[in-house]
């Protein structure tokens, strides 16, 4: 969408080492309210890479980086998207950073001179082995190989192609328009992007400002930002056709690739091109763009996905399904860190710059210590060593948070091709992970699951409830998830109400019984001969009894001790209950058996000490 009130910031991470001179700098781009949220998730991450040595982090760096993105409670949260995701993307840029500082290189250098063994071991092949495998890409590099150094020399002297969003930003007079447009073809600019999607008239008015301008000798790319539903896109872009755009971006719902596919199709018969990727959570997502051919530019974004081991991923499945990247770089640092990516891109895989080009937006570089150089339309070759994501010392200083305030369930595409025609007549479920309706959508429209089991811990009522109708029209069954807290609570309000007003039936559909925690709330579920019974108090049975909240909260001083009694999941340690009994060992969350059982036993024993002190 617009982002009417944008405050550029980032979560910036510094890696220190034993090695006084070696840091490793990395960080991940924000609009600003919700970067404290990433920098807390990169709290949380920390433990996963504080203590390990470089040697065996870049020895099996594709082995570290699952580890890293596969901790079994924060993937909860994820799994990779949202959040952690983008607090990984910080800490593994980073890394490469310190790795490229350690080999005294850039990091595109430093990718250039490594063996293709050497690069496939810091990839995670994990859940697209369907697109591209270890072999493909040793294959392709080996294949590459003789032209290297040729193609090495080549980008030194020319640069790498950009193009200009500077003239395109919605709410610039038509003068600035012009204006600007005229300043970028003086600076050598051959791509310009507008945004477009807010009023037709006024899209059809300034596309024909622009090609005055530029002429049709040079592009022109728009870009949407997810404004239009599918048909609405198709409808716009054919009355803005005659300007020939060179591609339309983000038309629609990001996540939705069969939208953009059909799109695609649509837009064909005018020679105009998909855009989008910059939204693309992981790896998985682009397969599924790729394979559907939801988009002719793949759009990747440097800060958004797990950094560059999983941007290389992205690349290969790019270059297999001949689709060139051409990188957002809307933001803090973004244009910094892709274009090492970009340049070892042309040298070692794709081999060429046609069609591809990088975007420049010309602010926030003043804020680096090495930033990026454009000139004449292309950007220049960095050669500092690291990843062209260190902050200047003033910046920092001027422009921190207050210290107190800042501290593959994607999978669609891969259960439906022939590599799973085994499966024919086997049910499948699936569908726990979804965060929304627009990833619901398109499993319900490739048929993928037999059964669909949302989760009322990731959708909303709202989305739930478009959930269950878009379940309805395509005939699948929902049996939620229920396999956590209080999810069993909240499912069995949605699958009665299914019940009494839209299926009408309670044929294949089930809730999951999990007998854990139940006690705890006010309005627990009650099951009798092995159904749900109605829950008869006001609410949505999410309300914990006052002495669980009392016994489990967490320590008056936590600031987030107000979302507790909402169910916020974290791992704070409780130390003022640590100081007032002496134990050693912190209690975080909830208990499982397990650890009641043992603080059972510890009371006990805790009672015992204290009887005998007493008779002593």
């Amino acid at each position: 969408m617009e982002h009417p009130d944008p405050d550029y910031s980032c979560t910036y991470v510094v890696l220190k080492t034993n090695q006084q001179r070696y840091k490793g700098y990395g960080l991940t781009f924000t609009l600003g309210r919700g970067n404290e949220i990433v920098a807390e998730a990169c709290h949380s991450l920390f433990p996963l890479v504080k203590g390990h040595t470089t040697t065996k982090i870049y020895s099996g760096f594709g082995i570290f980086w699952r580890k890293l993105t596969s901790d079994s409670q924060l993937r909860w949260i994820g799994p990779e998207k949202g959040v952690v995701h983008l607090a990984t993307a910080a800490i593994v840029n980073a890394l490469w950073d310190l790795w490229a500082r350690i080999e005294d290189k850039p990091v595109w250098k430093l990718l250039v001179d490594m063996t293709p063994d050497e690069l496939v071991s810091t990839m995670d092949f994990r859940y697209i082995r369907d697109t591209v495998t270890e072999e493909y890409v040793k294959g392709k590099l080996k294949q590459n190989e003789p032209r290297k150094k040729e193609l090495e020399e080549t980008i030194r002297q020319t640069g790498y192609p950009a193009y200009t969003t500077q003239a395109g930003w919605l709410g610039y007079t038509d003068e600035k328009v012009e204006e600007l447009c005229r300043k970028s073809v003086q600076d050598g600019f051959k791509g310009f992007k507008l945004k477009v999607g807010r009023n037709l008239a006024d899209d059809m008015r300034r596309c024909k400002i622009v090609r005055e301008v530029i002429g049709y000798e040079n592009k022109l790319m728009l870009d949407a930002n997810q404004v239009w539903d599918v048909d609405e896109a198709i409808t716009w872009m054919e009355m803005l056709a005659k300007y020939s755009p060179f591609w339309i971006e983000e038309p629609t719902s990001p996540d939705d690739a069969l939208g953009h596919a059909e799109i695609r199709k649509k837009l064909k018969t005018h020679d105009i091109g998909i855009a989008s990727g910059e939204m693309c959570a992981n790896r998985i997502v682009f397969k599924q763009f790729l394979k559907c051919n939801g988009m002719d530019f793949c759009q990747v974004d440097a800060a958004r996905i797990g950094g560059v081991n999983e941007l290389l991923a992205v690349y290969f499945m790019a270059e297999k399904a001949g689709v060139p990247v051409c990188p957002h770089t809307g933001g803090v640092g973004l244009s910094e860190m892709i274009l090492h990516l970009q340049i070892w891109d042309y040298i070692c895989l794709s081999q060429t710059d046609e069609n591809r080009m990088i975007e420049y937006v010309d602010q926030q570089h003043e804020h680096f210590r090495y930033p990026n150089e454009a000139s004449h339309g292309v950007y220049q070759v960095p050669m500092a060593p690291g990843y062209s994501t260190e902050l200047k010392q003033e910046s920092i200083q001027d422009f921190i948070y207050s210290t107190k305030e800042a501290l593959h369930p994607d999978d669609v595409v891969g259960y439906d091709n022939k590599e799973f025609e085994k499966l024919k007549g086997i049910t499948l479920a699936g569908g726990e992970t979804y965060g929304n309706c627009v990833e619901i959508k398109q499993v319900l429209e490739k048929h993928t699951f037999n059964f669909l089991k949302i989760s009322l811990a990731r959708l909303a009522i709202n989305d739930a409830l478009a959930a269950y109708f878009m379940a309805k029209k395509n005939e699948t069954p929902i049996c939620p998830h229920t396999g956590g807290l209080g999810l069993c609570e909240m499912a069995q309000h949605l699958q009665m109400w299914d019940f009494i007003c839209l299926s009408q039936s309670t044929q294949n559909r089930l809730i999951e019984f999990i007998d854990y925690k139940h006690g705890y709330f006010v309005n627990p579920v009650h099951i009798i001969n092995g159904r749900y019974m109605p829950p008869t108090l006001p609410g949505y049975s999410t309300m914990f009894k006052q002495k669980v909240i009392e016994r489990w909260s967490y320590p008056s001083g936590s600031r987030w001790r107000h979302l507790f009694h909402l169910g916020f999941p974290t791992y704070f340690q409780r130390k003022k209950q640590q100081e007032e009994k002496g134990e050693r060992k912190c209690r975080r969350g909830f208990p499982t058996r397990k650890s009641e059982n043992k603080q059972t036993e510890r009371e006990k024993k805790e009672e015992t000490q204290e009887t005998e002190e007493k008779i002593k």
